[in-house]
């Protein structure tokens, strides 16, 4: 089973207590793209589809539709 995610959450700085379940690593080049696949450090496969744009930063938190 695969986790898929549509939104992307600002730094937890910004945003209400969240509650991590799992993490993933990204390159730069990965950072960049709307839509990849990828896994978590537990080895799950997660599949993003953010907007068409949207940059991931180091420090964000992606919200899965799970």
């Amino acid at each position: 089973m695969s986790l898929d995610v549509y939104e992307k959450i600002q730094t937890p700085a910004t945003t209400e207590a969240q509650t991590v379940d799992e993490v993933i690593t990204l390159d730069h080049l990965t950072r960049e793209k709307g839509r990849f696949k990828t896994q978590t450090v537990s080895g799950q496969e997660v599949r993003v589809f953010l907007e068409r744009g949207s940059v991931l930063d180091a420090g964000h938190l992606l919200k899965s539709s799970c």
